[in-house]
């Protein structure tokens, strides 16, 4: 069973959050989970001209220290089927991983909008209703519409991987030119709207 942000269902093992989060007028930084949780950073990129579609993703603690990467490509996708095969592929690795307490960050407004609450119909699509099972599971997860600003890291995660990947692959240590990246997003300064 699934929840809105905040309402949660006292007898179930697992609970199933949809929130968003506002930029500030002052700028844009990563968003932190709340203390104990992990996040997932996910994001999906097709290419244009040959429609082959990439989906990733990282985790970060409470404080944005990078503690997994990963990613792969789909073949030929959309946008929106991309960002939902991160998000998949990200509570996969996130149960592997042991995470119970997991807040998962997309800046696609379509791939958060297609999870929200009493949207899952028979008719939905295969992976919608694959994420919201893997939801099921006894752990918390809260899914969380961010700015394209505040997403770069993952979304440099994807565009560095290899086309031909179609196996997932793991990124233990983050790459050194993601090292400005991270670093802004802990401390700054902001992004301005509009930046990424």
């Amino acid at each position: 069973m699934c929840h809105a942000a905040g309402v949660a269902a006292p007898s179930l093992q697992s609970t199933f959050y949809v929130t968003a989060l506002m930029p500030s007028r002052f700028g844009v930084l990563f968003s932190p989970p709340p203390s104990s949780w992990i996040c997932l950073n996910t994001d999906g990129g097709v290419c244009k001209s040959t429609n082959l579609a990439k989906a990733g993703g990282l985790f970060r603690d409470s404080c944005g220290t990078w503690i997994r990467g990963y990613g792969r490509s789909i073949g030929i996708a959309d946008s929106l089927i991309a960002e939902l095969w991160a998000i998949h592929d990200g509570l996969i690795v996130a149960w592997e991983l042991g995470f119970e307490l997991l807040q998962v960050q997309s800046d696609c407004t379509k791939a958060i909008s297609a999870l929200i609450v009493g949207t899952v119909r028979r008719d939905s699509h295969a992976l919608i209703r694959s994420i919201h099972f893997l939801c099921q599971r006894g752990w918390e997860v809260d899914f969380v519409w961010v700015p394209r600003e505040s997403n770069q890291v993952a979304d440099q995660l994807v565009k560095d991987l290899h086309q031909s990947q179609y196996e997932r692959v793991y990124i233990d240590v983050p790459p050194a030119h993601m090292s400005n990246l991270l670093t802004r997003d802990i401390h700054g300064p902001p992004y301005s709207r509009g930046s990424a």
